[in-house]
This record gives C-alpha cells, sequence and structure tokens, in this order.
C-alpha cells in the first residue's frame, strides 16, 4: 500500500507532469502499486457551524443522487451544467479555481484557511453531482477529451476494486497516490488503457496504460465518498488517497486537502476526520470539520463544523 507523502495538503490533487497534451484520447500519471486506504468517508448532514469541541465523524447512509451531469463545470472554465432550482440553493458565486499543479494528486503545497465559522449564506440542502463521462456504449460524452500524451506509461491495476467515489459498478482504481487514478474508467474503445479524471472541475480523462485490470465488473463501495467537495463559504476540496501529512494531539487527521484559496498563509488546513467518515450526511446539509494540521503533539484550536454545498461522485456510463 502506498504511502507517497505530498509535499503538502493543500492544493487541487496537481495531475502528473506531461507534455502539451494529444487532446483525442488519453494520457496520465505514473504507477507502481496500489494506493494506501482512504481516510474520508460520506456522512451525516448538518448546517454550517461553529467551533468548540466537535466530535468524531457522523451516521453514514446510502447516497442519494439528486442531479447527475455529463460534463463538470466551473465558474472559470467550462460552463456549469443545468440544474433545477429546487436542488440548486442560492449562493454566493464559487470563487474561480487555479489550475492545477503539475506534480501529481496529493503533492501541491498545503492549504489555508480561517479557523472560523463561516458567514457565508448556507444552503438549504447539499446538492450531489453525479459525473458521467460515458455513454451506456462506451462512447465519450460531448464537452469531454481524452489526453493520450502519457499513454504509454504504465499504472497497476491488479488491486483494482473500483472508486471509492463511485455510486454504482464498473469504475476503477489504480496504481499509487502520485498516479492520480482513484476515480477513472474504462470504455471497449480504448482497450487495455484506463482512463482517469483528476477532479470533478475537469473535462479531460488522462489515458494510461493498465497492468492487472481485473476482467470481472468492479462493485459499488457500499458508502461512496465524494471526489470533491465545495463548501458554503466557497472554498473546494479533494479527496485525500494516501500521503504523510501532518497530525494533532486531538487524533484528528486529514481527510480532504483544498482545492482553491482557503485564507491566510502560514497554517496547514484540511477537511479532518477522527471516527470516519469525514462527511457527516445525517441531515439535507451535510457538513465536514475543517482545522489546522502540524505537530501531531500540539493541541489546536477545535475543528469548525461547515456546510457542504456541493458533493461529486462519478459513475460509468
Amino acid at each position: 500500500m502506498d504511502r507517497t507523502p505530498p509535499s503538502s495538503v493543500g492544493a487541487d490533487p496537481p495531475r502528473p507532469s506531461v507534455p502539451s497534451p494529444v487532446r483525442d484520447n488519453a494520457a496520465v500519471p505514473l504507477s507502481l502499486r496500489r494506493p494506501p486506504v482512504l481516510l474520508a468517508g460520506c456522512g451525516a448532514l448538518l448546517a454550517v457551524a461553529s467551533a468548540a469541541g466537535c466530535a468524531g465523524g457522523g451516521s453514514t447512509s446510502p447516497v442519494t443522487i439528486t442531479q447527475t451531469v455529463d460534463a463538470p463545470g466551473d465558474a472559470s472554465g467550462p460552463a456549469a451544467p443545468t440544474l433545477s432550482a429546487t436542488s440548486v440553493p442560492s449562493v454566493p458565486s464559487v470563487p474561480s479555481v487555479p489550475s492545477v499543479p503539475a506534480t501529481g494528486p496529493g503533492a501541491s503545497g498545503r492549504a489555508t484557511l480561517p479557523i472560523t465559522p463561516s458567514t457565508t449564506a448556507q444552503a438549504p440542502a447539499t446538492q450531489i453531482v453525479v459525473i458521467r463521462p460515458f455513454t451506456s456504449d462506451g462512447s465519450l460524452k460531448s464537452g469531454w477529451t481524452i489526453d493520450l500524451a502519457n499513454v504509454s506509461a504504465t499504472v497497476d491495476c491488479s488491486y483494482d476494486e473500483g472508486s471509492p467515489a463511485a455510486v454504482g459498478p464498473g469504475t476503477h482504481r489504480c496504481g499509487v497516490t502520485a498516479d492520480g487514478c482513484h476515480a477513472a474508467f474504462t470504455t471497449p474503445r480504448q482497450p487495455g488503457r484506463v482512463l482517469c479524471l483528476y477532479g470533478a472541475w475537469d473535462t479531460v480523462l488522462h489515458a494510461r496504460t493498465a497492468v492487472g485490470l481485473p476482467s470481472k465488473l468492479t462493485p459499488a463501495p457500499a458508502t461512496p465518498e465524494p471526489l470533491n467537495l465545495e463548501l458554503v463559504d466557497g472554498t473546494r476540496w479533494w479527496l485525500r488517497t494516501g500521503g504523510a501529512w501532518g497530525g494533532r494531539a486531538d487524533d484528528y487527521v486529514g481527510a480532504y486537502g483544498c482545492a482553491s484559496t482557503c485564507g491566510p498563509a502560514g497554517k496547514d488546513i484540511a477537511v479532518l476526520v477522527k471516527n470516519p467518515p469525514a462527511v457527516d450526511r445525517s441531515t439535507p446539509l451535510w457538513t465536514v470539520r475543517v482545522g489546522e494540521l502540524g505537530d501531531p503533539a500540539k493541541n489546536y484550536p477545535p475543528p469548525v463544523k461547515i456546510g457542504v454545498r456541493t458533493a461529486w461522485f462519478i459513475a460509468a456510463g
């Protein structure tokens, strides 16, 4: 199991460094062995709350899908999908997300976020978005591309049991943390390859040559974990899949790293979890706990409970 330490928990899971992509049909990072067990979970729902003494994780319940999209959107990139007024709360505009560093998921600078309760308008319920890049016959949907720039690099899929962020069978998880291939797809039109999605705000799948890809249909996880989160304060986060992060005396650990500008410099901030799942979904508005990481022996301020505006999952065609 991979324990490749990222240099920090900060930005969006970075992409591997590759030459200028060939927009045709696939590309992705390196590979060694199966990534480590995920620390994050899908849990309950709560409103944005204040800090003081937040206790362990929330209850676990099946994911109820309220919205499906073909191609993810971004305030600074491709147009966001049209969603019904009943499923989309009225919230402030989301800050644009910076380009993903080309160094490999989990290897970016540590995130920073003010450890104070959010004052942003609160959404009445968390919006659930499922990303499906392919049709049922394996055709790539409009708006998506496959990057072939790193297709010759192999990735180990021998431990593949499906993506932890999947709400259905037939997805994949291959390689180590730095490969960034924990949300991946296959299609008959790309035989012998796995197509990796680096984040919910991307519309490019990165092709790798798969080694040991299982012939059986991979199952859906019992409790899928969101691939990405957007909180009601506008910050965006990516699912941790391993790596060495800081600690704290109360035994909370990092579950999601920050994918956007998350506050003042000088503090290592993450979505935290003590007793998984990391996402509490016991009420319509899901919540997470956000706090500082660093010295495992240090008593940091209690994590702050913040509402989840949007949670992204994946599904095969």
